[in-house]
């Protein structure tokens, strides 16, 4: 027993020493830490000579993240796809960015391409060797520099392979084929023909060309049996029916991600497989998660464990691989309803729904009967556990689509016919202000984007039948077009409601969608999202122009009902895709709560969440998790939507401190939270000493917390209360600088503080 417990403890100071090496602090590697990357151009690594007999300098670009202090760094050797025949280092430039913002340094290299006529499958097959000794020879490269001049700081301990479709091939064969293994023998006479299975590009032999772990979009590899037990992790993206390269097996392209993720689970090798269920696509994909998920796969390899947030993902009860939960309509902090659609809109016939009554231990699905097979739901507004109206879109088209409602928990749906009658309308959102009143938007598409539209329908009846407004109350020009599909882009409050156009406008209603004016924000930006935390006061984000090219993130207040807009500082993280205000007080609707916003695509300054409590002077970055959907049931409860990807996924709960904004007000949303009027914290923001001070007639034990923005306790303690006026000063713990809540309890009640510590 005791030479059991002093081998772990030496792995686990192994571990920790790794972990420490390689910089982990929860956050490198996990999400984007450097704004700048420094990439040096076309390095050369090695020579040879093509099939056509040409010859060819191999060149790579190596991206690092700017400014970073750190000596030895993990490496991912990327190749580009095209099919053996096409491509260059440059198309994945954007993934080698990405990678470098998380403290990776990743190479992009070239490799020969084919330059004959395929006139015998075993051409191609040489291509893909030389291709391989190609990549073994970058590798070995990189192990050189390590061991002698140093130039790229890389620990040659981590090094990794990641391709795309034909890269991918090149990287899934090299991860797995050695020495050790059984090559039939017609491959080997061509592996032998090109040098062996280190290649013949380069001739640093000495260094290893071995990787740690393989990063496989789309690709395939040749012999299933290549995969051994003790073979390097292996992360994959696939479309369910790619017909390019297979995601099964296929005799010109070998054994897919769906065959060697099966072989990698019975071997017991570490994988993660991203299956994108009913697309046809090849590396048809949503960037976004693919690499952040990948990020993850690889941190968690490097640092040994995955960082803390204040997001716990959780079963969405969907069961369609790589789709997105796209939509959430939270109830109450007990029912919320949620509906799944491909990433992409690339695939239809997705009409699915989810619902919780029981605050998301289980989730019943179902499929809404819709008349058009290629339907898919991208909407859902709830008005409790029985009613709810889901928004469908012809799909891939968005040319057309139809309300459906249920009034028994989505046992039975009826077709809401008489909404979205005119060619090209495509329904875009949804949202009811009471089981009457609703209002629908669709984009109008007329083949011509200088001319497509959009159109807005009108119900006083909860659905039954749907008016389409006129021009005279509901002014939509030729050529003004909605912000991309159901963005948050409905924001209603009270017989307000609002939405925001490509052009920078936004349109207004100020009796439930009857009429309505249009508002200038901020010409040249798209906008979004829009929130309001009550009739007057509300935030618009922007992460486009108008022309639909990324721009930086804009923020613009208002605090007249839209009358006027300015714009307010922005958070650097996420890349905004929409915006929504979480209410922190059921009795004073507005007076308190947070900003959240959200974005879930890969470009610019990456994914993820943000919150602000002083109504966007501030922003509280949370998580770079990409996220594509968001609501909040009260401050301690709310969902966001992300990728499904096994049975416990398509969902994230809130698990972080209470979001109630103003430190006067506590959430009331749920039962027994006292009156906190006789709860005093200061000073705020503490350094070291807190005082806290109750009045009230409240007598017993009473017990205080203090929890961290992840959720995490990290202060307890207690006291006994006899008098109607208690006064207590604490030293707190050596805390670092953030917003924390206190919890002052007294077994049936509870009061509820932000408290900022300004720490050592």
């Amino acid at each position: 027993m005791k030479k059991i417990t002093v081998t772990l403890v030496f792995i686990g100071a192994m571990l920790c020493a790794q972990a420490q090496q390689m910089g982990c602090d929860a956050n490198r590697y996990f999400n984007k830490v450097f704004d700048n990357v420094t990439v040096t151009k076309d390095i050369k690594f090695g020579q040879n000579t093509t099939i056509g007999g040409n010859s060819m300098d191999l060149l790579m670009d190596i991206y690092e993240p700017t400014g970073d202090q750190l000596e030895k760094r993990p490496v991912i050797v990327f190749a580009h796809g095209g099919g053996f025949v096409s491509g260059n280092k440059e198309d994945i430039g954007y993934l080698c960015q990405g990678f470098a913002q998380r403290g990776f340094v990743a190479a992009s290299i070239s490799y020969r391409l084919l330059d004959v006529p395929l006139t015998d499958p075993s051409i191609m097959t040489n291509e893909v060797v030389m291709a391989i000794g190609d990549m073994k020879a970058a590798i070995r490269f990189l192990r050189e520099d390590a061991a002698t001049v140093n130039a790229y700081q890389i620990d040659p301990d981590f090094v990794f392979a990641g391709g795309i479709s034909a890269g991918a091939v090149i990287a899934s064969n090299l991860g797995y084929l050695d020495s050790l293994d059984s090559v039939p023998a017609s491959l080997m006479a061509i592996i032998n023909s090109q040098g062996g299975l280190e290649g013949n590009s380069s001739s640093n032999f000495q260094y290893s060309s071995a990787v740690q772990g393989v990063l496989n979009y789309s690709g395939a590899i040749a012999v299933l049996d290549f995969m051994d037990a003790d073979d390097p992790p292996l992360y994959s993206f696939h479309n369910e029916f790619d017909s390019v390269v297979p995601c099964g097996y296929d005799p010109g392209t070998g054994y897919g991600s769906c065959e060697m993720h099966m072989q990698a689970d019975a071997l017991g090798i570490k994988n993660e497989f991203y299956f994108y269920s009913e697309s046809a696509g090849h590396v048809l994909w949503p960037s976004s998660y693919v690499a952040w998920e990948s990020a993850q796969f690889l941190g968690k390899i490097l640092c040994d464990e995955k960082p803390a947030t204040p997001w716990e993902e959780t079963s969405s009860g969907f069961n369609n691989p790589g789709f997105t939960v796209f939509d959430i309509s939270a109830v109450d902090e007990e029912v919320a309803w949620a509906i799944s659609t491909p990433p992409l809109f690339d695939v239809g016939g997705a009409a699915n729904f989810s619902r919780t009554t029981d605050g998301g231990q289980t989730w019943q699905t179902g499929t809404i009967p819709v008349s058009d097979p290629t339907f898919s739901t991208i909407g859902i507004d709830a008005l409790d556990e029985n009613t709810a109206w889901a928004l469908t879109l012809k799909l891939p088209e968005q040319t057309a689509g139809k309300i459906y409602k249920t009034t028994d928990g989505g046992t039975t749906w009826t077709e809401q016919s008489t909404a979205f009658t005119e060619p090209g309308e495509g329904p875009h959102a949804i949202h009811f202000f009471d089981e009457n009143d609703g209002f629908a938007l669709a984009w109008v598409a007329t083949g011509n984007s200088a001319t497509d539209t959009h159109s807005g329908y009108i119900t006083s009846d909860g659905g039954e039948t749907w008016v389409r407004l006129t021009s005279d109350v509901y002014p939509a020009p030729p050529g003004e077009r909605l912000a991309a599909v159901n963005l948050d882009l409905l924001e209603a409050r009270g017989d307000h409601i609002w939405f925001g156009l490509r052009n920078g406008n936004a349109y207004h209603s100020a009796d439930r969608g009857h009429t309505w004016e249009v508002q200038t924000i901020a010409p040249g930006q798209e906008i979004n999202s829009i929130a309001f935390k009550d009739e007057m006061n509300g935030i618009a984000v922007s992460g486009y122009n108008s022309a639909f090219n990324l721009s930086l993130n804009k923020v613009f207040g208002t605090s007249d009902g839209g009358a006027t807009w300015t714009e307010q500082p922005a958070p650097a993280h996420p890349q905004i895709r929409g915006i929504q205000f979480v209410e922190g007080s059921a009795a004073a609707p507005g007076s308190c709560g947070a900003y959240m916003v959200y974005y879930g695509t890969e470009s610019g300054a990456g994914a993820g969440t943000a919150y602000t409590d002083d109504d966007g002077q501030t922003w509280t970055f949370v998580s770079q998790q990409p996220v594509y959907a968001l609501d909040f049931a009260s401050p301690e409860v709310g969902w966001a939507g992300v990728a499904t990807h096994g049975p416990e996924s398509g969902l994230l709960k809130w698990t972080g401190p209470a979001l109630t904004g103003n430190p006067n007000c506590i959430s009331l949303s749920n039962e027994n939270k006292a009156d906190d009027a006789g709860l005093l914290i200061y000073p705020n923001p503490a350094s070291g000493i807190l005082n806290i001070e109750i009045e009230n007639n409240q007598q017993g034990a009473v017990s205080f917390r203090i929890i961290n923005l992840l959720g995490q306790e990290v202060f307890l303690g207690s006291f006994v209360k006899n008098t109607s006026s208690w006064n207590q000063q604490i030293e707190l713990p050596e805390l670092p600088w953030g917003i924390y809540q206190i919890i002052v309890a007294d077994g049936s009640s509870k009061m509820v503080r932000p408290v900022v510590v300004q720490g050592l």
